[in-house]
């Protein structure tokens, strides 16, 4: 569209379009620092440097007794994700997980809070990874501010 100001040359191209779009899809989208939470672990400071995968069975470990205990919590859950308390459950050997849990139709993932040290949220995957600057607003998360960074992944 031309408008009001379309000066002398009607053909003029746009002066970058990359600057226009996202081509990565790391903007925002919505509101940097906000999303949908739907539920959280805390990781000693002792445990801050260790890997993805022992996050991940902690935080797995912490969100099966939050279900088995409450069965309001359990039902929301299992409403959203369905089998996500199987997911979460001990093995045979009773070892928890270390993979966020994942089921037909849902992927979730254990985000690292940014700010606050040894927070993982629970979150969806697909959301985690398509707005990236909602849940990193200065573009890393706490992986990096509190966890060691991807050397300790």
């Amino acid at each position: 569209p031309i408008s009001i100001r379309g000066g002398i040359n009607l053909y003029q191209y746009a002066p970058n379009p990359i600057s226009w779009i996202d081509p990565l899809g790391l903007a925002s989208t919505n509101n940097p620092g906000v999303y949908d939470v739907y539920g959280e672990a805390r990781l000693p400071s002792d445990m801050y440097r260790m890997s993805d995968g022992k996050h991940f069975q902690e935080a797995n470990r912490q969100l099966y007794y939050q279900m088995k205990n409450d069965p309001q919590f359990k039902a929301t859950l299992e409403g959203k994700y369905p089998g996500i308390f199987e997911k979460v459950s001990p093995g045979k050997r009773g070892a928890f997980p270390r993979k966020a849990p994942t089921g037909i139709g849902w992927e979730t993932t254990w985000h690292h809070h940014e700010r606050v040290g040894g927070l993982l949220q629970l979150v969806d995957g697909p959301d985690h990874n398509s707005r990236h600057l909602d849940y990193h607003p200065k573009g890393y998360g706490g992986r990096k501010t509190w966890g060691g960074g991807s050397g300790c992944r």
